[in-house]
């Protein structure tokens, strides 16, 4: 799952505005105090979810069991079908918390609260997360207790397994909502731009962008615009910028 989600992440296209703009540092910080806050605000918000699913989910959806029932009674018994049910449902909403969180994860900037901006750009990711809910159905459902040790659930079932799954967008929404100031204890806030962010100020920057951008081939190639590299003691050549 991580693989597929790693390489739906990875096809997405570049916005317009970071192409528009300089280019990063060497050592530009790309572990930014935003992706540390999502990162540790999710998790926690994940494992909350899981521990209510856990503790509270027999008694929320009336599945009585004991703790030493076993999923591979011989006929099964009222009680292990109930703890089947209350696993299948935990490893359903398990699965959901990490398919909305991969959609979180293609906006992570201060002011990035669109999630799903321009998310039919990219089909890769579209038919990742397609196919992770078809996969993870045929595997409850059609294939119950071949595949993994599953029961078929019924379409309300299903519902809450998707509401519980979903819940991390409004969390990973409020997260952006927490002052800048706590964000400098982290890390270096300034480490890396903001691409998104048309309140920083961008004059110079914009001003080198159009001079880079109206710049022709034919200009560099002219004697004297550039400079010829020398050779090293290394051996290696060390060619200037322009």
């Amino acid at each position: 799952m991580d693989t597929f989600a790693a390489f739906a992440l990875a096809t997405e296209p570049p916005l317009d505005s970071i192409l528009a703009g300089p280019p990063f540092k060497p050592d530009a910080n790309v572990l930014l105090p935003e992706i540390w806050r999502q990162i540790f605000g999710v998790s926690l918000w994940n494992i909350l979810v899981m521990t209510l699913v856990i503790v509270a989910g027999p008694s929320l959806w009336g599945l009585e069991y004991a703790y030493s029932t076993s999923v591979n009674d011989s006929p099964a018994t009222e009680a292990s079908k109930n703890k089947i049910k209350h696993l299948t449902m935990l490893y359903n909403t398990f699965i959901f918390l990490q398919v909305f969180n991969e959609i979180n994860c293609r906006k992570i900037g201060r002011r990035d609260f669109n999630v799903f901006e321009n998310i039919h750009g990219n089909l890769y990711f579209l038919a990742v997360v397609a196919g992770t809910f078809a996969a993870q159905f045929i595997i409850v459902n059609q294939y119950s207790g071949i595949i993994f040790p599953t029961t078929a659930l019924v379409q309300g079932d299903w519902g809450t397994c998707v509401a519980l799954g979903a819940t991390p967008l409004a969390i990973a929404a409020a997260l952006k909502l927490t002052p800048a100031g706590m964000l400098e204890k982290v890390g270096n806030v300034k480490g890396m731009p903001d691409e998104n962010d048309s309140s920083e100020p961008s004059g110079a920057l914009n001003a080198v962008y159009e001079k880079v951008k109206s710049t022709k081939v034919e200009d560099l190639q002219k004697p004297g615009a550039q400079k010829q590299g020398k050779r090293t003691p290394d051996g290696d050549d060390d060619f200037h910028p322009l």
